[in-house]
């Protein structure tokens, strides 16, 4: 499957790119095509077909670049709204000599036909010296447009005037300790050639704050419905985030995937965009006591994975995820002892073990 990709090179902080490319998109858009275009569900409801906020810090940055031309660079996880999903990479290669930041759209489910969307675009690469010298790129009115009836990835690269380098040093101010702080900031505006269902906005206060659950991440808030909180929440007055939830750790767009299934939203799945999201949600649903959510988390999984990834093993036994570890179990004709000693077997509950013992005695091991 293809990727459209469009490269322009940009500067921090310049007035939004109007390309001529985008200038011809946006004189057909009164042409007479039958394809769905949709702005807005709900009047003054901002941002109804997705807002993606992340916060990303990237690890050994020297390393990464030291072996820019051997392996793949550094990629964000996907985090995805309903039918539309969003990640990013750094991309660093030696012909280029600068720092390139890919923006990368997916439409979820395509309909096989031409699509493309508009969106507001702000991307901040931090200056951990001294905020105030971080770089900021606005880009408005950006289209994301597949040329392929058979397309779902549309890539943007965005060329920066960090040279590679320079990034080496410490002194520079953009890495810290072998790190580097990334953030980004995406509203779709229009969607055309697909359909988008309505998206939350979990950002946007009640009228009445008596009705909202307050998560902070990080230095913002989020709100769910209290009502629905105290459905699927076992906790008890007194519990610790029984009135509200706080983590120092900014968001990076999973939050937003575990208050999709808390809002009843179909808890997707997406391979590489997936394994941020459930982790969150797992980890989310053992402090807030929601062993519901779970439930329906461990069931896409085993529905969508015949043979389930290691990850989300490690996961099942890490937020006691049963359903995950039975699957994969009934499934198995043979045991691996590497399997079991990988797994951690004394980390695990007691029926984890007696389920695996179980096994053992019934197909052996190989």
């Amino acid at each position: 499957m293809g990727c459209g990709q469009s490269q322009i090179a940009f500067e921090p902080s310049a007035p939004p790119i109007s390309s001529s490319s985008s200038e011809s998109i946006e004189s057909d858009s009164d042409s007479d095509d039958p394809r769905p275009s949709r702005t807005a569900y709900l009047e003054n409801y901002p941002d109804p077909l997705g807002h993606f906020k992340s916060f990303f810090i990237i690890d050994k940055v020297s390393e990464i670049i030291a072996n820019r031309d051997n392996e793949s660079n550094w990629n964000a996880l996907w985090f995805r709204k309903m039918n539309i999903s969003f990640s990013h990479s750094l991309y660093m290669k030696s012909f280029t000599n600068h720092l390139a930041i890919d923006i990368i759209g997916e439409i979820r489910n395509p309909p096989f036909k031409k699509w493309r969307l508009k969106m507001n675009l702000k991307i901040i690469i931090h200056n951990l010296s001294n905020e105030d010298d971080s770089l900021i790129y606005n880009i408005r009115d950006e289209w994301f447009e597949s040329d392929n009836e058979e397309i779902r990835y549309i890539a943007l690269r965005k060329i920066t005037n960090l040279r590679l380098d320079d990034l080496l040093d410490e002194n520079f101010g953009f890495v810290k300790n072998g790190q580097m702080k990334l953030e980004t900031d995406i509203r779709v505006l229009q969607l055309e050639g697909a359909d988008q269902p309505m998206v939350m906005n979990y950002r946007l206060a009640p009228e009445d704050p008596k009705h909202a659950y307050t998560m902070t991440i990080g230095d913002e808030k989020f709100y769910c419905s209290r009502a629905l909180m105290d459905f699927h929440s076992q906790m008890e007055k007194g519990d610790k985030y029984f009135e509200s939830y706080t983590d120092s750790k900014p968001s990076n767009g999973e939050i937003e995937h575990f208050l999709d299934g808390v809002h009843g939203f179909p808890v997707g799945i997406g391979g590489r965009g997936a394994r941020g999201g459930y982790c969150a949600i797992f980890y989310l649903c053992e402090k807030l006591k929601m062993r519901a959510l779970v439930q329906r988390a461990e069931l896409v999984l085993i529905q969508y994975f015949h043979d389930i990834p290691n990850f989300y093993l490690d996961s099942a036994r890490m937020y006691n995820c049963r359903r995950l570890i039975h699957a994969w179990l009934n499934r198995k004709d043979s045991i691996r002892r590497k399997e079991v000693k990988r797994l951690k077997v004394k980390k695990m509950t007691g029926e984890m073990m007696k389920a695996i013992v179980k096994k053992v005695f019934e197909v052996g091991w190989k």
